[in-house]
Parts: structure tokens; sequence; C-alpha cells
């Protein structure tokens, strides 16, 4: 778990500042379910998508990005707690 915690923090470091935010904006000519899924303050057009399923798959990337610093805190929580009862 913690290699992947860590690596977690290293994408959400390296990745685009958010929050994110996922397009409602229609599909566009080229094609049934194809159109920008994912915006955010910085960039206007981060992702894109060619699936029946590109709406939900967008909102769920933009949630679980936007919730991953507050999950991150809670897994060093978590981890102080465990070595404070650890060490009584």
């Amino acid at each position: 778990m913690t290699d992947t915690v860590s690596r977690l923090r290293e994408l959400l470091a390296e990745g685009t500042p958010g929050p994110w935010e996922p397009s409602e904006d229609p599909p566009d000519e080229e094609g049934p379910g194809h159109f920008a899924i994912i915006h955010s303050p910085t960039l206007d057009f981060l992702a894109e998508a060619a699936s029946p399923n590109a709406v939900n798959d967008g909102r769920l990337i933009c949630a679980a990005v936007n919730a991953l610093p507050k999950l991150l805190e809670c897994v060093d929580l978590l981890r102080d707690v465990q070595t404070i009862v650890g060490s009584q």
C-alpha cells in the first residue's frame, strides 16, 4: 500500500493542477461520444474520449482526482494514529 500511496502522490504532483471539471459539452462532429471530457483552471482541455460512456468516465476521473488530496491526507492521519496506538 505504501508504494501505491507514494505513486499517487507523485502522479498528483506531476499532473495538471485542479480542480478538474467534467465537460458537459455535446459531442463534436467527429462522431458520437467523441468530445472533451475534462477541463482545468490552467488548461481548457485535458482529455477527450471516443466512448459511449465518456461523460460518466470524465465525471469519475474528475471526482477521483479532485478527492485525491483529501484521501491522501486521511491516509497520513490514519498512519499517525497507527503509530501512536502501536507505541502504547
